[in-house]
């Protein structure tokens, strides 16, 4: 089977919630499948921060900065070498 993840639209990211899962990629840090505990929007609807729980950290990630992205599925190390970093 395919594996068809991809990096997350800017509507599907606004359409996200929270208590959802979602597969994030840092850059240094790797990848993880971390549930969303909370979302803040700009008045536009556009997420300026995101936060997650880990089990071993609370990660809040800020969506100014290029160090991480979000994917739709799990990612192959093919996907993630393929597509370039902002």
């Amino acid at each position: 089977m395919q594996n068809e993840a991809r990096i997350m639209t800017d509507e599907e990211i606004r359409n996200l919630n929270e208590g959802q899962f979602v597969w994030i990629q840092f850059r240094t840090r790797g990848l993880y499948c971390l549930e969303i505990i909370g979302i803040c929007k700009n008045s536009d609807g556009n997420v300026a921060f995101m936060q997650f729980d880990s089990p071993n950290d609370y990660i809040e990630v800020d969506f100014a900065k290029h160090h991480f992205r979000l994917w739709t599925g799990q990612p192959t190390e093919k996907q993630m070498d393929e597509v370039e970093w902002e």
